[in-house]
C-alpha cells in the first residue's frame, strides 16, 4: 500500500526544524513549522488554523505546551515539502515596506525566509525569522524580494495533479504604517 499524501504520524516534540505539521490546537487542525527545538522546548511557527479566535493572529511562533501535547499525536509532512511562491506588486527587490508583516517571504541568496511575530508580542521586530532552505532562524532581514502569498504543497507532483490541493494557502495581511 502507498499512502497520498505522503506524511508521517508523531509526536510533535520528536519532529525537526523545517518539518510541516498539522496538529491540533485548541480541538482544531493547525498546520506550521517547526522552528527550533531543544531538550526543553519546541518552537512552533503556525501558519494557519481553523479556530477563529487563533487564526485572527496568525501567522505567529510559540512554544508548544509540553502538558497539552504531552501524548498528543501530529501529522508530518517532513522537511521535504514544496512552495510555491506568488509574486505580486510588492515583490521586487530592495523592498522593505514588508519586512514586518507577519508571514512574509523574502526570497534572499541565501533561500527563503519567513518572518513569524512572537505570540503577545505587538512591537515591531518581536519575533523569528526561519531560513526555509537551511531549516534554521536567522537574524531578520529586509534584503531580498517579499512575497505575501504563497502555497505549500506537500511534494511537488501534487501542484501539477487534476485536483491538486495545497496543504496551506497564505496571504499575509501587510501591516500597518
Amino acid at each position: 500500500m502507498f499512502l497520498l499524501p505522503e506524511f508521517s504520524v508523531k509526536s510533535p516534540f520528536d519532529a525537526d526544524p523545517g518539518e510541516l505539521l498539522v496538529i491540533e490546537l485548541r480541538k482544531h487542525r493547525a498546520v506550521g513549522i517547526v522552528l527550533a527545538k531543544d531538550q526543553r522546548q519546541t518552537l512552533f511557527g503556525l501558519i494557519a488554523t481553523s479556530e477563529n479566535e487563533t487564526a485572527a493572529k496568525a501567522p505567529f511562533a510559540f512554544n508548544l505546551d509540553r502538558q497539552y501535547h504531552s501524548g498528543k499525536e501530529c501529522l508530518s509532512y517532513g522537511s521535504d515539502w514544496v512552495l510555491e511562491l506568488e509574486a505580486g506588486v510588492e515583490s521586487f527587490p530592495g523592498n522593505r515596506e514588508e519586512c514586518w508583516s507577519a508571514g512574509v517571504i523574502y526570497l534572499t541568496s541565501d533561500g527563503p525566509n519567513i518572518y513569524f511575530p512572537s505570540l503577545g508580542e505587538n512591537s515591531l521586530g518581536e519575533g523569528y525569522t526561519f531560513n526555509l532552505a537551511t531549516n534554521s532562524l536567522v537574524d531578520n532581514s529586509d534584503r531580498g524580494t517579499p512575497h505575501l502569498a504563497w502555497r505549500i504543497w506537500a511534494k511537488q507532483s501534487d501542484s501539477i495533479r487534476t485536483g491538486g490541493r495545497p496543504v496551506v494557502t497564505f496571504q499575509a495581511r501587510t501591516r500597518t504604517h
